[in-house]
C-alpha cells in the first residue's frame, strides 16, 4: 500500500463543556490510501490522534463514528465515489475512547473491503466524524476527517468494476515502452451514458485534492494522446479508449516514473467522473 498524507494535517475545535473551554484537535484531517486490497482486514498504518489541551477539568470521552458523504455534505472531491458501507472503515482499540487533560489518545485506522471483484479498480471517500460524548446538542462539537481509499487495481482492463453510472480498468495503467495503454470504460447503468475523455495533471491545493503517486512527477499532458476524447455507451455495454506517448524525444528525456490523469465522465451527470492514474516507467 502506498500512504500519503494530505497537505491538511489536522483539524481542531474549541469545546465548552460543564463551563469549561478547551480545544480538541484530530488527526489526520485528511489521507488517501492506496492500493488497498479486498477481502482482506488491512491496517491503513496512519494512527488516528485525538488531543486534549490542558484546559480540560477532566478525562473526555470520544465517539467516532465512519459515515457516508451523503450524511455530511451534498457534494465532494470529484472522482471519488461513495463508499458503500462506512463500517469499512474501522477504528481500532479499546472503548470507550478517553483523553486526559494535555494528552492524546491514539487507535489505529483499518479498512475491510468484502471479497468482491467488484470493488477493486475503485476509488471511495469516506468520512470519520469525531465528538465528545457529552456534547450532544451543542453547536459544532464535532470534528469530521476525510479518508480516500483506492482500491488495488487489476493488471489488466477485463474484470468489470461495480459503480454507477460508469467505472474504468484498470485504475492504475501502466505503459509499456513505447508509451501504448489501454484502459476499458464500463456503462454500469440502465441507460446510455455520452461520455468524455482527457488528461490532465493535479494541481497542488492546501485542500482534499487529487494527489499524484508519491515519488512520481507530472506528465506534461500535451505530451499524451488518446483515440478518442468522446463516445457513447450503451447500457451495459463498454469501449476500450487508446492511450500513447508518440514524442520518442520526450519519452527519453523522462528520468523519473512519470503520471498523468485519464479522466472519464459523462458531462450531464453528477458524481459520474472517475479517473485512471496513467504511469510510465523509463
Amino acid at each position: 500500500m502506498v500512504f500519503y498524507p494530505k497537505p491538511i494535517s489536522k483539524i481542531a475545535l474549541l469545546v465548552v463543556l460543564a463551563g469549561s473551554a478547551f480545544a480538541i484537535r484530530m488527526s489526520p484531517a485528511s489521507f488517501t490510501a492506496r492500493n488497498i486490497p479486498v477481502g482482506e482486514r488491512f491496517d491503513l498504518s496512519v494512527p488516528l490522534v485525538i488531543h486534549v489541551d490542558k484546559n480540560a477539568e477532566g478525562s473526555v470521552v470520544f465517539l467516532a463514528n465512519p459515515l457516508l458523504p451523503s450524511e455530511v455534505r451534498e457534494n465532494w472531491l470529484e472522482g471519488y465515489e461513495e463508499i458503500p458501507d462506512p463500517a469499512y472503515l474501522i477504528v481500532g482499540g479499546e472503548r470507550p475512547i478517553v483523553a486526559k487533560p494535555d494528552s492524546a489518545a491514539t487507535r489505529r485506522l483499518l479498512v475491510d473491503f468484502p471479497g468482491d471483484s467488484s470493488l477493486m479498480n475503485r476509488r471511495f471517500l469516506v468520512q470519520l466524524r469525531i465528538m465528545p460524548e457529552d456534547a450532544g446538542g451543542m453547536f459544532r462539537t464535532v470534528l469530521v476527517g476525510s479518508y480516500l481509499l483506492e482500491t488495488v487495481s487489476t493488471e489488466n482492463r477485463f474484470t468489470r468494476p461495480g459503480g454507477l453510472p460508469i467505472a474504468v480498468a484498470p485504475s492504475v495503467l501502466k505503459l509499456d515502452e513505447d508509451g501504448n495503454g489501454i484502459i476499458r470504460v464500463y456503462n454500469n447503468d440502465s441507460k446510455a451514458h455520452d461520455v468524455s475523455a482527457y488528461i490532465s495533471v493535479p494541481v497542488e491545493e492546501n485542500k482534499l485534492s487529487v494527489e499524484l503517486t508519491r515519488g512520481n512527477i507530472p506528465g506534461d499532458p500535451k505530451h499524451f494522446e488518446l483515440d478518442r476524447n468522446s463516445a457513447s455507451v450503451g447500457p451495459g455495454e463498454f469501449i476500450d479508449i487508446s492511450i500513447s506517448m508518440p514524442n520518442i524525444e520526450y519519452r527519453e528525456s523522462l528520468k523519473r516514473n512519470t503520471e498523468v490523469l485519464l479522466w472519464v465522465k459523462d458531462p450531464a451527470v453528477e458524481k459520474s467522473a472517475r479517473f485512471v492514474r496513467v504511469n510510465y516507467l523509463p
